[in-house]
């Protein structure tokens, strides 16, 4: 490995370590911004959970459960029975549409007051006491029974499916609000463990990358695959290193986890992985499939199955496996990209080590001009991006959010394509990558290339833009499309010119109004609104 190699792997394995030590390791589920435990999900019609019949399932269901993980419909829940007019005023308001009551109460004693007196305007108030309307108590029982108690028994039962919806609406609008800096996760393996080294530990040790979806036409909540797919991970960093499985094991069950990649819900996958982490940190480890919310903590390590929804905020790990996968390919390849290579050494402008295969693309740039092929609109530092863009080897662009910064990449990308390159656009997350693709014009956007992940979704999207590029490159007529340049050509050609000689004769007009006029008919000098400062219709003075 030459000096240049051996200063990159250096500097990613500092940045990796350095992402270690700025990592905050939560041990508390409780203290993430969102959990929903799948135990809490009733079984309903309504409902459907992954975890329900994880451990029987056939072909056709570990088939389904690749696609969504969790879904819950939108209850219809019904108002309380009609009272009778008898009872309407005996029965508290308050607890008849509270049906986790056993029943709603009655009042002791009513008031009522009769209409005024139409000549004296006076008031009656009668009280009316419960002991001395026996009927109205028999009557209160019978509604009771008969309507209300039956009523009590289905909302009960629609109202834990409400909850669950609730709590899956919530997690989607505050993922969707707070952006890329929160994640939705799948935890799996849930330890409970007071361990002397490590303190308090109350956390999954497996995770699954997760999104909430909401289908507000049919009010269905649904949880699916990330964009990037599950990509499981093993969660046991908040662990001192003594209460860890030794590496040779570690290293036994991340490959086990790297393998459940495409099969996330394979249950005895599942626990095999489970099973090796609870024996691997302790002797007097112990394992349970229950999907139960474990309580109990104690000295010895518990760990259970009991999946949760989580929504938190993301941590630097992401940048720790980034850097780590980085110093490993350079490790391994001992190849320098330019753009890292003069992070570590001194490259001189134009140098460049990267080979670039001009043949390997039939269009040829475009003669160099200052034209922009914007399809959106622009302001001036969008154009000094282009413009820049075409002088450096990386130009840097940053700004809050709502500035118009994707606008700009949009607008980068079809100027690029315009003039013959080739264009790859990457992202941390797919998210940022889907606002992007919605922004770029329907022509362009079908001759994209669109990679937003290993879901399922994603792969139909790849798929989608392969078979649209086949079926352009079949249809693709170039003496028609030669044709059609050369129009557009004269009419861009045509609006540039109608542009300047507009702008001459504004000049031309600007100009009339403040060109200094000298003598004048002898008598006015200055501008026309100087020498002629008249309301309209006025005479002019010293003509005849």
């Amino acid at each position: 490995m030459d000096s240049i190699c051996e200063k990159a792997v250096r500097l990613f394995t500092y940045l990796k370590e350095l992402s270690k030590l700025r990592t905050t390791h939560i041990k508390d589920i409780n203290r993430y911004d969102e959990a929903l435990w799948f135990s809490d999900i009733p079984k309903e019609k309504k409902c459907h959970c992954v975890a329900w019949d994880l451990w029987n399932q056939n072909d056709d269901e570990k088939e389904k459960t690749r696609d969504i993980w969790i879904e819950v419909h939108k209850p219809s829940l019904k108002s309380p029975p009609e009272i009778p007019d008898d009872l309407e005023l005996w029965i508290k308001d308050d607890e008849l549409s509270d049906s986790s009551l056993e029943e709603p109460g009655l009042r002791d004693d009513i008031t009522l007051t009769s209409e005024p007196d139409p000549i004296s305007g006076e008031e009656t108030t009668e009280i009316l006491t419960l002991d001395d309307h026996p009927d109205i108590f028999e009557l209160w029982i019978k509604y009771t029974d008969e309507k209300w108690k039956p009523w009590a028994e289905e909302d009960r039962r629609l109202q834990k499916v409400q909850n669950v919806y609730n709590d899956l609406y919530s997690i989607y609008q505050r993922s969707e609000k707070l952006g890329e800096q929160y994640e939705v996760v799948i935890g799996l393996g849930f330890m409970l463990w007071r361990s002397s080294k490590s303190g308090e530990i109350r956390h999954p040790l497996l995770s699954l990358q997760a999104r909430v979806n909401f289908d507000s036409a049919r009010g269905i909540m649904y949880v699916s695959p990330s964009l990037d797919g599950p990509q499981p991970k093993l969660e046991i960093d908040m662990l001192e290193t003594d209460d860890r499985p030794i590496v040779k094991d570690q290293q036994a069950i991340q490959e086990m986890v790297d393998e459940l990649n495409g099969e996330p819900w394979d249950g005895p996958a599942l626990e095999a992985i489970l099973k090796s982490l609870a024996n691997g940190i302790s002797t007097e480890s112990s394992f349970d499939r229950s999907i139960l919310k474990p309580s109990y903590i104690s000295d010895k390590p518990q760990m259970s199955f009991s999946p949760s929804l989580i929504l938190r905020k993301r941590t630097r790990r992401s940048f720790v496996d980034f850097y780590r996968i980085i110093a490993e390919k350079i490790a391994e390849e001992e190849v320098v990209p330019d753009g890292i290579r003069s992070l570590v050494s001194i490259v001189e402008s134009g140098e460049t080590t990267d080979e670039i295969d001009t043949n390997s693309h039939p269009l040829q740039e475009l003669p160099d001009n200052t034209e922009l092929y914007f399809p959106l609109p622009a302001n001036d530092e969008q154009k000094q991006i282009a413009q820049q863009i075409r002088r450096s080897k990386g130009i840097l662009v940053q700004g809050p959010p709502g500035t118009g910064k994707s606008q700009a990449i949009a607008n980068l990308v079809a100027h690029l394509l315009a003039r013959g390159k080739r264009v790859l656009v990457t992202s941390e997350t797919p998210r940022a990558l889907e606002v992007l693709t919605n922004m770029l014009p329907f022509e362009i956007r079908e001759l994209c290339v669109m990679w937003l992940g290993s879901a399922p979704q994603a792969q139909e999207s790849l798929e989608n833009s392969v078979r649209g590029i086949t079926q352009k490159k079949i249809n693709w007529d170039s003496n028609r499309t030669t044709s059609k340049i050369n129009r557009l050509e004269k009419k861009l050609d045509s609006i540039r010119r109608s542009i300047s000689k507009f702008r001459q004769e504004l000049i031309a007009c600007r100009e009339s109004d403040t060109f200094k006029h000298t003598d004048v008919f002898n008598l006015y000098s200055g501008t026309l609104e100087h020498c002629f400062p008249s309301e309209p219709f006025g005479q002019i003075s010293g003509l005849t």
